[in-house]
């Protein structure tokens, strides 16, 4: 039960997140991609000094998670990244908060590919689970659409 902490954290975290997204300045497609890599350009400086401080205070921590990691399970997300925050922008400033909830389907496939891939289980509990979170965000989709 350790990760409900930080993934509590994280729905808090990223309702601010995709709101300061949603309400960015910016006007057109080329002026929200911009911004987007503004905003990865400066996690990335903060990333950089995060790692600049293992480096100098914890390299043997820091050494042994570099030897843990394999080149593609670092290039694979980094080069998603950038594209999952453009889409991000474009989806909340054409679609509303609404949009993350279309979004936030991912949990069906992640549910299934860590079934599949990395040995997590499910039963008829999460299926159904699933099958509610889905069909919940298929309705709340239509109404959104309706009423903006």
């Amino acid at each position: 039960m350790q990760w409900l902490i930080p993934a509590t954290y994280n729905a808090f975290a990223l309702t601010l997140y995709y709101l300061a997204l949603a309400s960015s300045p910016s006007k057109g497609t080329s002026s929200k991609v911009i911004y987007a890599c503004f905003v990865l350009f400066v996690a990335g400086i903060l990333g950089g000094a995060i790692l600049a401080y293992y480096f100098m205070f914890q390299k043997h921590v820091m050494t042994q998670a570099m030897r843990s990691y394999s080149h593609v399970s670092v290039l694979v997300p980094a080069l998603l990244t950038p594209t999952i925050v453009i889409c991000n922008i474009l989806a909340l400033s054409w679609g509303g908060g609404i949009a993350i909830s279309v979004v936030n389907l991912n949990m069906v496939l992640t549910l299934l590919a860590g079934a599949a891939f990395l040995g997590n289980k499910i039963n008829g509990h999460v299926l159904a689970g699933i099958a509610a979170g889905v069909a919940g965000i298929s309705y709340a989709t239509v109404e959104s659409m309706k009423i903006n």
